[in-house]
């Protein structure tokens, strides 16, 4: 369970006088981290500017209502609007259609015998029209095609063509209000006399709304719109007219065909769209910042954990082979303080520096490290040396590897929590027993730092 905890952070220490162990291979990541990110946001902000600066999300909706709902939502005017259908039938016949034609319009008995050019203002939920032809024989019940009725159509046979349109919008996202009204759109319906079809048309709701933002709250306040509703039809293609509709007003006409346009709001079409400002360009170049960042640092973990323990117990080593030189190169002397202290215990004066005091030294009791400097190798490991010290493997037998590992092994013992209380507390005690050379040293204030800490403190002098 334990190896489950990530929320605990590693104790922080310094490192050769410094908060963190900052090395040239790191650095030199760190420069192509610099340059990489430059281009990768110098290639976000070139598609900023030369992009569209809206991004656009498109839904379908579809949720059964019932009857009081559809009428609840055929009341609303954006939903179920009022337009005018226009019908012209003379682009396509060779002279103009007779008073024998006749259009059938909306739920009352209503009929308007120019078929030539007609236009019917009616709500989408309430627009039918059907194309009668007046029958020849009522008594008869006999609907036979006139002869100044057959052929005059450019298509060959008794074919009646209708062009059809109604007002429509344009859909520009990059406009504030999206919808451009004051088109129409257009559809083309054919008839036969002999075998009369039945076109079945659906109203398309199109909701458009603004994604709000960070200042849209005050949109409402300055009477801007953040949703928008429009329209249009979708044919959904001819089926044989039943026979039961073929005639009206009890067989005086004949039923053509037939045009008629539902509005069931079970479903409709939703667009969105949300701005794109250049601080969110520039989130987005934080955040890919962060993402890159937290890779590397990562990786670099894994070259650091074992680099500066390596680089630490080197540090050590080359110190002490080094002050061993230094104090081979110079000359001490040797004399007693007073009377009263052991004879055992020397002051050993530097002629270059100041005065050490030090107890019992005797040559015998310096390391000898003449035969030992020759066998220390300080030889620099390339990076990828660290890097392969993750995936360790005491069977492969590298020295370089060992050395890595050995000296990881001295810092995790000398560096541990416990160990440096343990020093501590047996060093405590070490002092409370010893008798002190020089009683000034065993005062806190003798320390250059605190002397240095005491005099910004307090403003001394």
């Amino acid at each position: 369970m334990r190896k489950l905890d990530f929320f605990n952070q590693a104790p922080n220490f310094y490192i050769f006088h410094e908060k963190k162990n900052q090395t040239s291979f790191g650095g030199f990541i760190f420069i192509l981290f610099v340059i990489f990110m430059f281009l990768i946001s110098l290639l976000y902000l070139y598609g900023y500017s030369s992009n569209e600066k809206f991004i656009i999300e498109y839904s379908k909706y579809y949720s059964p209502i019932t009857s009081a709902q559809r009428d609840l939502l055929n009341s609303d005017p954006e939903l179920n609007p009022e337009l005018n259908f226009t019908f012209d039938g003379t682009n396509y016949v060779k002279t103009n259609y007779s008073s024998n034609f006749a259009f059938y319009y909306g739920n009352g008995q209503n009929l308007r015998y120019n078929v030539n050019h007609a236009i019917f203002t009616h709500k989408t939920s309430e627009f039918i029209v059907e194309l009668l032809y007046k029958c020849t024989d009522i008594i008869e019940k006999k609907c036979d095609l006139r002869e100044e009725d057959k052929d005059f159509s450019l298509y060959r046979g008794n074919y009646y063509n209708f062009d059809f349109t109604y007002p429509t919008f344009v859909l520009n996202h990059s406009k504030a209000e999206p919808f451009e009204f004051g088109h129409t759109l257009g559809n083309n319906f054919l008839f036969n006399f002999d075998t009369p079809i039945s076109y079945i048309l659906q109203w398309k709701v199109v909701k458009y709304k603004n994604e709000k933002g960070i200042f849209q709250f005050l949109d409402s306040w300055r009477g801007n719109k953040n949703e928008y509703v429009a329209g249009y039809i979708e044919n959904l293609g001819p089926s044989p007219l039943p026979i039961l509709y073929r005639y009206s007003y009890s067989h005086m006409y004949k039923v053509i065909g037939r045009i008629q346009l539902y509005n069931m709001h079970t479903e409709y079409e939703e667009y969105k769209r949300s701005e794109i400002k250049i601080l969110s360009v520039l989130a987005e170049i934080g955040a890919l910042f962060t993402s890159i960042r937290g890779i590397i640092s990562s990786c670099f973990a894994f070259y650091s954990s074992y680099f500066d323990g390596h680089k630490i117990v080197q540090k050590i080593l080359f110190k002490k082979i080094k002050d061993y030189h230094e104090y081979k190169g110079n000359k001490f002397e040797l004399s007693p303080i007073n009377e009263d202290i052991n004879a055992s215990n020397n002051i050993i004066k530097d002629s270059l520096t100041t005065d050490l005091i030090i107890d019992n030294i005797k040559e015998e009791n310096i390391p000898n490290f003449e035969n030992n400097t020759e066998n220390v190798n300080f030889k620099k490991l390339s990076c990828f040396n660290y890097f392969f010290s993750n995936i360790y493997c005491k069977k492969l037998k590298f020295k370089v590897q060992d050395r890595i590992d050995v000296s990881n092994e001295i810092v995790r013992t000398y560096m541990s929590y416990e160990y440096i209380l343990f020093n501590q507390i047996m060093l405590e005690h070490l002092l409370m027993d010893y008798k002190w050379n020089d009683i000034s040293l065993k005062e806190l204030r003798n320390n250059k730092l605190l002397k240095k800490f005491e005099n910004l403190e307090f403003g001394y002098s």
